[in-house]
């Protein structure tokens, strides 16, 4: 088995030096990839990510093509969930769920995708997760999204 190695180094979700410059970034506020939350404060936060992170998008697509960088590999693994009942969620946080789960996949591979198209090279991987295909209670949202 060949073990091709990608010809950027790996950051957060983007391989490549974009991606180290999404590390950087966040490496101050924290990572979305696995962010969860239950508490009050913890929805707050993850409400406002979700309406911070399509002009963040937009900002790390714009600043990739600026600097004259590539993506190599696009891996789209980000996912956020909330636990509880889906009643009691507040609709601002299963708009940032489904922003991060779903919608950033869509957008940053519609961002990067044009780049490897025209270099006829590029990857892009994308995570999915068990509880896309079995639902978890506390976790509907979730599973939902993953199952997208």
């Amino acid at each position: 088995m060949k073990i091709v190695r990608p010809k950027t180094e790996p950051g957060t979700g983007i391989w490549g030096a974009a991606g180290d410059q999404t590390q950087k970034q966040k490496s101050g506020g924290g990572d979305s990839s696995g962010a969860s939350s239950s508490d009050a404060g913890g929805q707050k936060k993850l409400a406002k990510k979700g309406e911070d992170l399509k002009e963040e998008m937009d900002n790390l697509i714009d600043e990739i093509e600026d600097a004259g960088l590539r993506v190599d590999v696009l891996v789209n693994n980000a996912g956020v969930a909330t636990s509880g009942f889906f009643q009691d969620q507040p609709p601002k946080t299963s708009r940032a769920i489904m922003q991060v789960n779903m919608t950033s996949l869509v957008e940053l591979t519609e961002g990067l995708l044009p780049g490897m198209l025209e270099r006829g090279a590029g990857k892009i991987l994308n995570v999915g997760s068990v509880a896309g295909f079995q639902a978890v209670p506390g976790l509907s949202l979730y599973s939902a999204t993953k199952a997208f």
